[in-house]
């Protein structure tokens, strides 16, 4: 709340977009939104805890899982702890002829 009123103070008509929060419908049919946290519930989410070595392997296997028949047009989401390595990841996954971009603070969004 006190980073949404400083903001006001520099905005002009800003938008607000909402991801990953619910839209509530009043008892008037007005729409008011939930913004207290929660994950996006059309988004699965999956963290497993493997050896360094094996993070590559598992990360190829659930590429080929999650982008062949039916959801090859599915889209996923790999998060790096740092920038050198979401731009090191972004190379591994192009080789293996995945269609891919990295961002982070370094790169033009």
């Amino acid at each position: 709340a006190v980073i949404q009123k400083l903001a006001m103070e520099f905005m002009v008509n800003p938008i607000c977009i909402y991801v990953g929060f619910e839209s509530i419908v009043g008892s008037n049919g007005e729409n008011a939104v939930d913004d207290s946290l929660s994950a996006n519930k059309r988004v699965a989410q999956t963290v497993e805890v493997i050896d360094d070595r094996e993070r590559e392997p598992r990360l190829r296997e659930l590429l080929k899982k999650y982008t062949s028949g039916k959801r090859k047009n599915d889209r996923i989401l790999v998060f790096a702890l740092y920038k050198k390595e979401a731009s090191r990841l972004e190379g591994t996954l192009s080789r293996w002829g995945f269609s891919c971009a990295s961002i982070h603070g370094d790169k033009t969004q």
